[in-house]
């Protein structure tokens, strides 16, 4: 068993790896919005066209923290990123109203919380092997 800082008990959640990735998810995401947003202010893009492409990095974002945190926990790579996958999409989906107000649709959250697990489930598997 490896020794790296994450909390749980050996072959189950490392819940200390989880809650980093999800950091570094918010941190990658921030970090790319702030870029894309760059790009449309001194570009001719729109932002109906940076909107799908936010979206898709931000699922790349998911990605690779679920990735870094099934890495950080050496094990259940798929459990580690399906833990940050969702946990990301909960908060984000929380902190959503914060800067749209009255623009949650329920179906979209459900959609949402499935490819957040998707894409972390993915980030992790690949994380983990890594």
């Amino acid at each position: 068993m490896r020794t790296n800082g994450a909390a749980g008990p050996p072959g189950g959640l490392r819940w200390g790896a989880v809650a980093v990735g999800v950091v570094a998810t918010f941190a990658v995401s921030l970090a790319t919005a702030a870029i894309l947003a760059a790009v449309v202010y001194w570009t001719s893009a729109t932002e109906q066209a940076a909107g799908g492409v936010l979206f898709a990095l931000g699922l790349a974002s998911l990605a690779a923290g679920a990735g870094y945190a099934a890495r950080r926990a050496g094990t259940l790579g798929w459990a580690h990123g399906v833990a940050v996958g969702v946990a990301y999409s909960v908060l984000s989906l929380g902190l959503q109203p914060l800067w749209f107000p009255g623009t949650l649709a329920w179906g979209a959250a459900g959609t949402r919380l499935l490819l957040g697990a998707a894409a972390g489930a993915l980030g992790g598997v690949v994380g983990v092997n890594l």
